[in-house]
C-alpha cells in the first residue's frame, strides 16, 4: 500500500503518478491526479438510511472543495469509484 520515498529524498527525482486511496470509519476518498472522489456523506445528515453521496472535486480548479461535479463527470466519477472499492477489498 505504500511506496518508497528513496527517488525523491535522495535523487529529487518525482513521483510517478499514482491514485492515493484513504478511509476512516465508513468514509472513504480517492485522489488521481487532480481529481478527488469522497464517500461517505449521507445526503441527510443524521437521518438514519439517507443515501451515501460521491462528491467528486478537480482540486486544481476548486482546491476549496466547494463544487461537487460527480454529476457532471460521471465516467470519472464511476471509475474512481469502482478503483476505490478494488482498494477498499485489498485492505479489509
Amino acid at each position: 500500500d505504500g511506496t518508497t520515498l528513496a527517488h525523491l529524498l535522495l535523487r529529487r527525482e518525482p513521483l510517478a503518478p499514482r491514485t492515493v486511496y484513504w478511509a476512516y470509519g465508513d468514509r472513504m476518498a480517492a485522489r488521481e491526479g487532480a481529481w478527488k472522489l469522497l464517500i461517505g456523506e449521507r445526503d441527510s445528515p443524521g437521518e438514519p438510511g439517507g443515501r451515501i453521496a460521491a462528491q467528486l472535486f478537480n482540486l486544481a480548479t476548486d482546491p476549496g472543495e466547494a463544487r461537487d461535479l460527480a454529476h457532471l463527470e460521471k465516467p470519472r466519477r464511476t471509475a474512481l469509484h469502482e478503483a476505490l472499492q478494488r482498494w477498499r477489498e485489498t485492505v479489509s
